[in-house]
């Protein structure tokens, strides 16, 4: 399992954070959501079907009103026998 953590200044506009994967850093799919509530700066989700040796995973960030989305930076993360050996940004 693969828990991820996040901080945000403020969630004023955002409805919920989309957590996305990808094994090569390019092809992403979606794994799970987590809402945003007012007031809240920090979330968390924890990937349990993680598998492979290096893993990708960015945030997909869901505004009030359906407006345009961001994208959050990618970040890896690397397996060694199943435990996590170290992260880095992509």
């Amino acid at each position: 399992m693969v828990g991820l953590n996040w901080d945000v200044s403020e969630v004023n506009q955002v409805t919920e954070f989309q957590v996305q994967r990808s094994a090569d850093g390019m092809n992403f799919s979606a794994i799970g959501t987590v809402d945003a509530v007012a007031g809240q700066t920090g979330y968390s989700y924890a990937d349990g079907n993680a598998t492979g040796n290096v893993l990708y995973y960015r945030l997909q960030i869901t505004r009030l009103g359906g407006g345009p989305g961001i994208q959050s930076d990618s970040g890896s993360v690397q397996f060694t026998i199943g435990a996590v050996v170290g992260m880095a940004e992509r």
